[in-house]
C-alpha cells in the first residue's frame, strides 16, 4: 500500500512508515524530504493529534516554498489551517486560507488549485453565507473536474446551503444524492463526514431515527478505523438525536464517554454543548438541582466562548492595523480589488470542469464546517470579520466599498452624493506615547460619537488603520461640507481626561460631491486627494476638492 493512501486509511502505520523515512531526513533527496513532512502531518491529524499535525504541516509548507513546488505549498496550508481550526486557533487558520489562495496563479495542478477553492467554499458554509459558498465551489468546479471524492465534497456544500435555507424537498434531494456519490467511497474520512453530514440535515427536518442509523454506522466505522477527527461532531449529534427520541439512557452513556475521553481537553464551546445536553438530561430524568448546576456550567462555558470570540476579533483587527499601514488606503484597495477581478477572469477562462479533492483530508473542512453550525457564535464571529471591523464596530474597509458602490450605482443621476474621507491627526505618535491600547480607546470613542451624528442613510466604514469614511446619499457638497466642520470640531472638543490623554485629538477631513451622475471610486479618490491636502497643511481642518 502507497504512504499517501495508508495515511488515509492506517494513519497510525503510515506515520511509523514516514517517522522512519524523517529519521534517515539526509539521504532523502529534498522534494521526498517535502512529501514525508506532509504524509507526517496527514497521519497526526488523522489520530486526531493537532499539534504534531501542525508542526509538520508548517515545516512542510516551508519546505515546499523554498523548492518552488507551490501546488504542495497550498495543500500544506490547508493541512496548517486544519490544525489551527480543531487548535481553536480561528485568526490562524483565516489567514493560512487566505495565504493559499494567494499562491493560487503559481500553482499548475488544477486539482491542488480546485481543491483550496472547495475548502474556502466550506469555510463560508461554516459562516452561514451560502452565495460566497456557491461562489467558489462554482470556481472549483470549472477548475477540475472527474473526481469521485469532489463530486461528494460538492454534494455537501449543496446539502449545507439547503439546511441554511429550511427548504425540506431540495434536502431530500441533495441527502439523495449523497447516499449516490458519497458513501461508496473508499475514503473512511469523508465517509464519515458525509454520515454525520446527512444525519444533521435528517435532525432539521425531524427525520431522527434515520439520523440515528447514520450515526451509528459512522461510529462504527470511526471506532474500526481508530479515527479521532471528526469525533466530537459524532459525540454531539448523537447525544442530540437520542434526547430528541428520549432515550435518555443511552444519551448519558454518549455525554458521559464524551466528558470520560475529551477530559480537559474539550473547547468552551465544545463544554457548553454538552453542559446544555446533560442539563436537558437531567430535567427529563427529574434531577432538577443537577439540572441547574449544568445549565450554570454551560452558562460560564459560553462566558469563556464569548470573551475567547472577542479577543480573536481584536487579534484580527491588530493583523488588519499592521497591513493597512503599508498600503496606500483606499487608493491600493481599489487596484487590489481590480487585480483580484482580473486574476478570476483569467482563472474561468483556464477552467477545465470539476475538481478532484485531494481526499485524504477534504473531510477536515467539511467537519469544520458541521461543528462551526452546530456552534453558532463562529459563524457569526466570520461573517463580523467579513463585515465589520473588529475594533470599532464600523464596516470593514471591503465591505464598506461593496456597500457604497451599490448605494451609489442605485441613485438617480440627478441625485446629489458626497463622500467624507476622516483621519485622526498624528495618531501613530499617541500610539507610542501613551500605547495601542489608549489608540484603539480614541478609535472607538471617535467612531462612536460618529455613529450618533451621521445622517441615517450615510455608508460609514473604517477604511484604514486611522481613517474612516462615510458616503453621503442625497447630500450636496456645501452639506457635507457643513456636516464636516461639525465633526471636526465635535472631535477637538472631546474630553481628554475620559481618554486617558494628556492632550486634545485633532482630526483633518477631505470633502468631494456631485450634483451630476457619480462614480464612487472618483468621489473617493478626490476626496482622498483633498484629505492630503489637509494634512499637509498642518492638520486639523476640513478640505474640499473644489474640481467639477
Amino acid at each position: 500500500m502507497e504512504l499517501e493512501q495508508m495515511s488515509r486509511q492506517q494513519p497510525t502505520l503510515a506515520l511509523k512508515q514516514a517517522e522512519k523515512l524523517l529519521e534517515r531526513f539526509n539521504y532523502l533527496k529534498p522534494h521526498q524530504l517535502c512529501k514525508t513532512l506532509q504524509l507526517a502531518a496527514l497521519s497526526h491529524l488523522g489520530l486526531g493529534e493537532n499539534h504534531n499535525g501542525l508542526r509538520r504541516a508548517k515545516r512542510a509548507a516551508e519546505c515546499a516554498e523554498e523548492l518552488g513546488l507551490y501546488g504542495e505549498l497550498v495543500y500544506n496550508l490547508k493541512l496548517q489551517a486544519i490544525a489551527s481550526h480543531h487548535l481553536m486557533e480561528e485568526v490562524e487558520a483565516f489567514g493560512l486560507y487566505l495565504k493559499a489562495l494567494k499562491y493560487l496563479d503559481k500553482v499548475e495542478n488544477d486539482q491542488r488549485k480546485a481543491d483550496i477553492l472547495m475548502s474556502v467554499a466550506n469555510v463560508y458554509i461554516s459562516i452561514g453565507d451560502p452565495e460566497q459558498a456557491l461562489f467558489y465551489a462554482e470556481r472549483a468546479k470549472a477548475t477540475y473536474q472527474g473526481d469521485p471524492s469532489f463530486d461528494c465534497l460538492n454534494t455537501m456544500v449543496v446539502l449545507n446551503i439547503h439546511q441554511m435555507r429550511g427548504n425540506r424537498e431540495e434536502i431530500e434531494r441533495a441527502h439523495a444524492q449523497a447516499n449516490e456519490v458519497c458513501l461508496n467511497l473508499d475514503n473512511i474520512y469523508m465517509v464519515i463526514a458525509a454520515l454525520i453530514q446527512q444525519a444533521q440535515a435528517d435532525m432539521e427536518i425531524g427525520n431522527n431515527e434515520r439520523a440515528l442509523t447514520l450515526l451509528n454506522r459512522a461510529w462504527e466505522m470511526q471506532i474500526k478505523g481508530n479515527i479521532e477527527l471528526n469525533l466530537g461532531a459524532l459525540f454531539y449529534n448523537k447525544g442530540k438525536v437520542l434526547v430528541t427520541l428520549e432515550r435518555y439512557q443511552e444519551a448519558q452513556q454518549v455525554i458521559e464517554e464524551f466528558f470520560g475521553r475529551f477530559s480537559g481537553t474539550q473547547t468552551p464551546a465544545m463544554q457548553e454543548n454538552f453542559e446544555s445536553l446533560q442539563a436537558e438530561v437531567d430535567l427529563a430524568l427529574g434531577r432538577f438541582e443537577q439540572a441547574a448546576k449544568h445549565y450554570s456550567k454551560a452558562l460560564k462555558a459560553q462566558q469563556e466562548a464569548a470573551e475567547k470570540n472577542n479577543n480573536i476579533t481584536l487579534a484580527v483587527q491588530k493583523i488588519q492595523m499592521d497591513s493597512l499601514q503599508h498600503q496606500a488606503q483606499v487608493k491600493e484597495a481599489q487596484a487590489l480589488q481590480k487585480a483580484h477581478e482580473a486574476e478570476l477572469e483569467q482563472e474561468r477562462a483556464r477552467s477545465k470542469g470539476f475538481i478532484a479533492v485531494s481526499a485524504a483530508i477534504a473531510f477536515g473542512i467539511v467537519g469544520m464546517a458541521l461543528v462551526n453550525r452546530r456552534m453558532g457564535r463562529s459563524r457569526k464571529l466570520y461573517k463580523d470579520l467579513a463585515h465589520f471591523d473588529g475594533l470599532t464596530g464600523l464596516f470593514s474597509r471591503w465591505f464598506w466599498l461593496q456597500s457604497a458602490e451599490r448605494r451609489s450605482a442605485g441613485l438617480d443621476p440627478a441625485t446629489p452624493a458626497s463622500v467624507i474621507l476622516l483621519r485622526i491627526d498624528e495618531l501613530r505618535s499617541l500610539n507610542l506615547e501613551h500605547g495601542y491600547s489608549v489608540g484603539d480607546g480614541v478609535l472607538q470613542r471617535v467612531s462612536a460619537e460618529l455613529k450618533a451624528i451621521k445622517p441615517e442613510s450615510a455608508i460609514l466604514g473604517r477604511t484604514g488603520g486611522n481613517q474612516i469614511a462615510l458616503l453621503l446619499p442625497d447630500m450636496s457638497r456645501p452639506a457635507a461640507v457643513t456636516l464636516a466642520e461639525q465633526i471636526r470640531s465635535l472631535i477637538e472638543s472631546l474630553p481628554t481626561d475620559e481618554m486617558d490623554l494628556s492632550r486634545g485629538i485633532t482630526a483633518t477631513l477631505g470633502v468631494c460631491g456631485y450634483s451630476r451622475q457619480r462614480d464612487l471610486n472618483e468621489l473617493v479618490l478626490k476626496a482622498d486627494k483633498a484629505l492630503d491636502e489637509g494634512r499637509q497643511g498642518g492638520g486639523n481642518q476640513v478640505f474640499v476638492f473644489e474640481g467639477s
